[in-house]
């Protein structure tokens, strides 16, 4: 008894620490998830949700680069949706953007601030639509649905900005057949003089929504 004591206790600490380990690493992979899968918050660029938002769209904008090289490449453009008419300023979205930093990105030589309003990442499960935004001087509101009003084509989410004592009244339609019927959809929306909607969706199986990603971002031109 007295020799088999030593090992079971041995045993059993180290089941405890393997324990102990596992509910650590599940706690760490799990904080993104725990962080960014929210409808009712306020969030400012500063807050480690915007920047794992802005990760993932990072990755996103990857994703769909290559996407479109490759369809143009094997000259399979059915695969591609972009949007008129400003295909050119969606296709320097996809080639030619710089990523500053949290508020900042460049396309071609000119500079933008850009908000991020809504990310989702199917692989991580990753949902970032906050109530509200803020970056910097900029303001963007999700404003309530009305309850009263069914929508058959696809539901609309209206945002409010506010920039420089003025107010944008920006939508971004979601219509998933839509979304999952090519491999890449680009479209870009002027809502003023020097502010464009944005919304990127890529997805790895065609008809399945499931498999969808997304970004809706605001562009104010410098």
């Amino acid at each position: 008894m007295n020799i088999l004591f030593p090992n079971k206790f041995i045993f059993a600490l180290i089941i405890t620490i393997i324990f102990a380990s596992f509910i650590a690493l599940l706690f760490v992979f799990n904080q993104e998830y725990l962080h960014t899968n929210t409808t009712s918050n306020t969030i400012s660029v500063k807050d480690y949700t915007y920047k794992i938002a802005v990760r993932k769209m990072k990755k996103i904008l990857e994703e769909a680069r290559n996407i479109y090289l490759n369809a143009i490449d094997k000259n399979e453009t059915w695969k591609i949706l972009i949007y008129k008419p400003y295909t050119n300023i969606s296709k320097a979205i996809l080639l030619n953007t710089t990523i500053i930093n949290e508020t900042t990105l460049v396309l071609g030589n000119t500079t933008y601030n850009y908000i991020i309003v809504h990310v989702y990442d199917s692989e991580s499960k990753l949902n970032f639509m906050p109530q509200r935004v803020q970056v910097n001087n900029m303001v963007v509101e999700l404003l309530p649905k009305n309850k009263s009003i069914t929508y058959t084509g696809g539901v609309p989410y209206d945002y409010l900005l506010n920039l420089k004592n003025k107010s944008y009244r920006i939508s971004f339609l979601s219509i998933g057949f839509v979304k999952a019927s090519h491999y890449l959809t680009i479209s870009v929306d002027k809502v003023s003089t020097n502010i464009y909607k944005v919304i990127i969706t890529v997805t790895r199986e065609l008809g399945n929504t499931k498999y969808v990603n997304t970004i809706w971002l605001i562009l104010i031109r410098n």
